[in-house]
């Protein structure tokens, strides 16, 4: 997922490894180029992202707000006594600072869409994982290689009566989430016992729960009326960048 803002440069140069706002949302401090692996990890990755803002606005946020000024305090105490801050609590103060910042980013956002903002789902081949550097869970996958642009191509929805075609990153998860049904996610995220009994009180499955009972209509409509199509960013973006010049 990436905003058009960043089109332009991914047309020119690709994906480069790096830690963006998604990922510090989420919690990851890797500098990488991130993906999801199939409908079911785009999912997984949308409602994770969901399920950080929701938490970020409640006792979790708090909780870094309130560890962030702890540490602080413990460094201004070693420096009242001339004792020298450790690299171990000044690397734990960046960390708690750039999770303060989201923080306070999510909790000025109106909602959870605004914050997540406008966008669109690209597609990638040929990712490299040369030397095995490289991670991978079906939600949550990473290369520390960039990826060049004619591996990079848009996903779009196609209306199969009226040719309309959809770019937004929304309607295209929607199309996805309905061709993969919330049984098949509950089976993947929660496939052990343990997880199984946590499984109706943890709030990525409530939340997860909540829009598939709430868009089931809106879903069943994309799954009939729609079909998945790529389009080449280089299209993509001259055709975006037309309607900007003709207003």
């Amino acid at each position: 997922m990436t905003e058009n803002k960043y089109l332009e440069t991914i047309l020119n140069y690709g994906l480069l490894p790096q830690q963006g706002i998604r990922s510090q949302l989420i919690g990851d401090s890797k500098k990488a180029v991130f993906y999801s692996k199939g409908y079911e990890g785009v999912i997984a990755m949308f409602f994770m992202m969901i399920e950080r803002f929701i938490e970020y606005r409640g006792s979790i946020g708090d909780i870094h707000i309130e560890t962030y000024r702890n540490f602080l305090a413990m460094a201004d105490q070693k420096q009242s006594q001339n004792m020298e801050v450790s690299q171990v609590l000044k690397d734990a103060i960046y960390r708690e600072e750039k999770i303060v910042e989201m923080v306070q980013s999510v909790r000025n956002a109106p909602d959870w869409k605004n914050f997540l903002g406008e966008g669109v789902c690209l597609k990638l081949v040929g990712i490299c994982e040369e030397d095995k550097i490289f991670e991978s869970s079906f939600y949550n996958s990473w290369t520390y290689f960039g990826i060049i642009p004619e591996n990079i191509s848009l996903i779009a929805l196609k209306n199969l009566e009226t040719g309309e075609i959809l770019t937004s990153k929304y309607d295209v998860i929607h199309f996805m989430m309905s061709k993969i049904p919330l049984e098949r996610m509950r089976v993947l995220l929660y496939d052990n016992d343990r997880k199984e009994q946590q499984r109706k009180s943890h709030l990525l499955w409530q939340i997860m729960e909540k829009y598939y009972m709430d868009h089931r209509n809106h879903l069943e409509y994309y799954s009939h009326n729609y079909e998945l199509q790529e389009i080449s960013l280089q299209s993509y973006f001259d055709k975006e960048k037309h309607k900007i010049i003709g207003k």
